[in-house]
């Protein structure tokens, strides 16, 4: 039975290690002061309210989502470079850094997995101010409104 070749994954770089940081800096920055010269800059209030969103239901299944695709594909990247390290019979005890993080890329990946499907339940959370234990007087952290309370 012929072995056939896996290939080696190509680098791939970001746009952050490519376009260097203080070009982007510089572009955000002559954004911003274009956006406030026009009188288009979003208010405090409208700020507010994005970054409240992001701490919803919604807002956390979302940043999970991204961020499970983001481990997802860097951990196949690293698989593949392992495999085809295998393949050309080049995987050595040099490599056990390697072998080390492919083990933690698998236990994180499934705790990735694990965390958004208990994010998607529809069960409550005490991480967020807005889940309670059923009482409306009661906020996420156990303390009545208004008593002791700096949010």
């Amino acid at each position: 039975m012929p072995r056939y070749p896996i290939p080696a994954p190509t680098p791939r770089y970001s746009i952050v290690t490519s376009f260097q940081i203080w070009g982007l800096l510089f572009i955000f920055g002559l954004l911003v002061y274009w956006l406030q010269f026009n009188g288009r800059m979003p208010s405090v209030q409208g700020w507010h309210s994005f970054v409240d969103s992001l701490n919803s239901r919604g807002g956390n299944i979302f940043i999970l989502v991204v961020l499970s695709i983001w481990l997802f594909k860097h951990s196949m990247n690293l698989f593949y470079y392992v495999m085809g390290k295998m393949n050309a019979a080049s995987l050595g005890p040099q490599d056990a850094p390697t072998m080390m993080a492919l083990q933690f890329v698998t236990g994180s990946a499934g705790a990735a997995f694990g965390a958004l499907l208990k994010t998607m339940t529809s069960q409550d959370s005490r991480g967020r101010s807005g889940d309670g234990d059923g009482d409306p007087g009661v906020n996420g952290r156990g303390v009545p409104p208004g008593k002791g309370d700096k949010s």
